[in-house]
């Protein structure tokens, strides 16, 4: 009664369902005397007495909390066939007899009293124990939880109903041979997760619709003189062989694989005893090391080794394969019986990292019994790598397949077979690998590419045979080789893209090979297009003589058009010519700056190109004037005289503006252009006598002019 509320804190129980502890106040020993229990009545929150009713939450507590003397074997004298509990906590050693119980939640042992160095055990040996679908199985640290006796292994039946998980540091012994599962395990194993601590299997039992995955911090191990068979393991924690010296291979785990099914176990296999693997799928561990006793079996299926392997003895059963990559110690005899299958991992030269390799040391020796040679090759092998796959002082019988010392590993690699101090294999002819290289990828329409082949082994180059260039799957050349490569050079006419592929025909010891595809692209050439004019100077009027020229790295561009532009306005548009030019006359310009552009807008093969800025200046039109006398009667019939300026501008542009007519160096006058001409009229009492000029002013676009000087005397 004191310890309830303590205990109840330690624990998870399902929501909604009573607690009932234990407190041997009644007989002490058994189940369905009320007064052996305590629980709390939800509508008033007093204790009361009265045994568990089924879903409720059980606790049996620390001893300290019990009467003194109390018995602690207790008998579950309910009258169901399997009592429904939703969680069942045992706080310090117990005894269980009677009846069988259902665990919905989670069977626990807290061990309240670890600081005081309790090392409490709940043993089970009730009639059975039904694992409900989602159920865990807590130990904490220096508990156990044992399922069963030794002295009666069918006493118990556990059922297992659904996924399971053991978790805690503490301890699960499973000592019962009467298994029964939920009927899902006929088509598909039911989980059983290790997460921590040891799981024993301490009874000789069939667990085949268990599946078994062994956390990094778990153990599952077999106990002594146990023969035990599994369904699938997986995980990464460590599987553990309790034999002794003494039990020798009567301490045995045979784990099932499905056909068709590949399971890996990537933890520790170490102990003592008798490791086999039975069914038709395959099971990958990463080593065995059984210190160099027991026994390991490839008994049907596959049995892949990827790692270290150490025991007193290997088999193979006549539907077994044993394969795998590592160096594999045996100090007792090996065994390979009629149709059975060595199945090597070759991935380079070194014994057990690079290939598969069996020392064994014994007298007894390797017996290959007319088993099967086969190997997964992952390394490119060459004439001249030996390698030791059995090393033994004594070899007898011969793989059934290794026909006159000759033996086809994979679909079609020759390896010689030697009998010599145990099995060497040395391979027939070299891999060779061919790889491709292009000299200029991308390429260009016309221009010659080169397409090289290498051809080498794995330590030297290739020097023998021909080399054949596909392009697009076809053949279009077939080359010697010389030196390791061969090559070929051909040209293509229009962009696009072209597969090229390298075929090395073997020769001699050297096996064929193909390259990898090798994606040539045929690219328009890029250009390079520049402007120059006549003149960067010229004057209003006159036309500007515009030049471009278009070139790639290949030479000069002779298709296509270049446009003219002075900024967004189009001045025009001319055509490449033989030695790649284009030239535009374009008048109009205003008298100023022009910036002009040449734009190359591109072929089938060539990229467009825009040139730099030309920089054009447009002078004022250049003018001449001419001065001459002249007379006219007015209406009146009066003689006058009158000078008369003509201005002209050398583009053939009609001047405009104002003339100023000078005698002797002096202004007398001026007059405004009218259609080129501007006229000077003495007055009537003037003597037109000296020296007469006109001087044109010019303007913004035209230039001034003086016209020569005229003398008249009257």
């Amino acid at each position: 009664m004191l310890g309830l509320e303590p205990l109840e804190s330690r624990l998870t129980p399902y929501f909604g369902a009573t607690t009932y502890l234990w407190t041997a106040m009644g007989d002490q020993t058994t189940w369905n005397d009320p007064m052996n229990w305590s629980h709390v009545d939800p509508f008033n929150f007093m204790p009361e007495t009265g045994s568990p009713t089924p879903g409720s939450n059980v606790v049996f507590p620390s001893r300290a909390f019990l009467p003194r003397g109390s018995p602690t074997t207790i008998s579950f004298n309910f009258s169901y066939v399997n009592m429904p509990l939703a969680s069942l906590t045992v706080d310090d050693t117990y005894t269980f007899t009677g009846n069988s119980i259902e665990i919905d939640g989670a069977l626990s042992m807290p061990n309240s009293d670890a600081a005081l160095g309790g090392s409490p055990t709940a043993a089970f040996l009730n009639t059975g124990i039904v694992l409900a679908p989602g159920a865990q199985i807590e130990t904490a640290a220096n508990t156990t939880i044992q399922l069963a006796s030794p002295a009666d292994p069918t006493g118990l039946a556990l059922t297992i109903g659904g996924a399971v998980d053991k978790t805690g540091p503490g301890r699960l012994i499973i000592d019962t041979q009467t298994i029964q599962y939920a009927n899902s395990a006929s088509v598909q194993p039911i989980p059983f997760g290790l997460l921590g601590g040891a799981t024993e299997l301490g009874a000789s039992t069939n667990l085949i619709g268990v599946g078994f995955d062994v956390g990094p911090y778990a153990s599952l191990q077999i106990a002594d003189q146990a023969a035990t068979t599994l369904g699938p393991i997986s995980g990464s924690g460590t599987i553990q062989l309790l034999g002794t010296s003494a039990a020798g291979d009567a301490t045995a785990l045979s784990v099932f694989v499905s056909a068709a099914v590949v399971d890996t176990f990537t933890g520790q296999i170490i102990g003592q005893g008798r490791f086999a693997t039975v069914g038709y799928g395959t099971l990958v561990v990463s080593g065995i090391d059984f210190g160099g006793v027991g026994t390991v079996v490839a008994r049907s299926g596959t049995l892949d080794v990827n790692g270290p392997l150490s025991a007193g003895g290997l088999e193979t059963g006549p539907l077994g394969t044993l394969g795998g990559l590592g160096e594999w110690s045996i100090s007792g005899p090996v065994t390979f019986q009629a149709g059975s299958t060595l199945d090597l991992t070759i991935d380079g030269t070194t014994p057990g990292t690079g290939y598969t390799q069996i020392s064994d040391a014994s007298a007894a020796g390797v017996s290959l019994g007319g088993a099967r040679l086969a190997a997964t090759i992952g390394y490119p092998y060459q004439v001249g790598d030996p390698l030791a796959i059995i090393v033994s002082p004594a070899v007898t019988g011969a793989f059934a397949n290794v026909a006159g010392g000759v033996v086809l590993l994979g679909p079609s690699v020759p390896f010689a077979v030697t009998p010599a101090g145990g099995i060497t294999i040395s391979p027939l002819q070299s891999l060779t690998n061919t790889t491709l290289a292009s000299a200029s990828n991308p390429s260009h329409p016309g221009l010659p590419v080169t397409i090289t082949a290498s051809v080498a082994t794995r330590t030297t180059s290739v020097s023998s045979g021909t080399v054949s260039f596909l392009e697009n799957g076809a053949v279009v050349a077939t080359v010697p080789l010389a030196n390791g490569q061969a090559s070929y050079t051909t040209t293509f006419p229009t962009i696009g893209g072209v597969a090229f592929q390298a075929a090395y025909n073997g020769s001699g010891p050297n096996l064929s090979s193909t390259s990898s595809v090798l994606d040539q692209s045929i690219v328009p050439f890029a250009t390079t297009t520049v402007i120059a004019s006549a003149s960067n100077q010229t004057a209003l009027g006159v036309p500007v003589i515009l030049y471009a020229q278009v070139t790639t790295m290949a030479g000069p561009v002779t298709t296509g058009s270049v446009v003219f532009r002075r900024g967004s306005q189009f001045l025009g548009a001319a055509a490449l010519d033989g030695a790649g030019f284009a030239s535009l006359a374009v008048g109009g310009l205003p008298v100023g700056t022009a910036r002009i552009q040449a734009i190359y807008q591109g072929s089938a093969n060539d990229l467009g190109s825009v040139s730099p800025v030309l920089v054009q200046q447009i002078l004022p039109a250049v003018t001449t004037t001419t001065l001459a006398f002249g007379s006219f009667t007015t209406r009146k019939g009066v003689l006058r005289d009158e000078l008369t300026a003509a201005v002209k501008s050398s583009a053939g542009l009609v001047p405009m503006g104002m003339v100023v007519f000078k005698k002797n160096g002096r202004a007398i006058g001026q007059a405004r252009l009218k259609n080129g001409q501007a006229v000077f009229v003495f007055g009537p009492r003037a003597i037109p006598r000296g020296a007469f000029v006109a001087f044109y002013r010019g303007g913004a676009r035209f230039r001034a002019s003086v016209s020569a000087a005229i003398d008249e005397m009257v």
